[in-house]
């Protein structure tokens, strides 16, 4: 029988965890730039992209932190390309979510409203 971890908020003794909004975060990697320069600008992006991510919280693990979040969009289909245009675009909607274990697909369409997507290990889709 496997033993499954818990999932939610942890109190580790003797570690100082940093939270942003209440999610677990790395502040060394998330508000740095590609020179690991901390910048104003890409802070203010990262925290109003982690304010529409306070529902990811019960399905990060105990000691997973997110390391980067950012914009794209929804796998689309061929037929919603050339029905839509660059429309789809703006239809398909998503965010990212990089941690230290997996990565995360947020989606925010029209279509998939309320669909996370655990990418790295495979794992099904969890309707909110």
């Amino acid at each position: 029988m496997a033993i499954q971890q818990k999932r939610g908020p942890a109190t580790i003794i003797g570690v100082m965890q940093q939270k942003v909004f209440g999610l677990p975060v790395d502040l060394a990697v998330i508000f740095s730039n590609y020179k690991n320069a901390y910048k104003k600008r890409i802070e203010k992006r990262q925290r109003w992209f982690i304010v529409r991510l306070s529902f990811l919280k019960p399905f990060l693990d105990l000691d997973e932190k997110i390391l980067q979040v950012t914009t794209g969009h929804s796998p689309t289909t061929i037929f919603e390309k050339m029905g839509l245009g660059w429309l789809f675009v703006y239809l398909k909607r998503s965010l990212l979510v990089f941690t230290d274990r997996r990565i995360f697909h947020a989606a925010f369409s029209w279509c998939h409203v309320g669909h996370l997507r655990n990418l790295l290990t495979g794992c099904g889709r969890h309707r909110l």
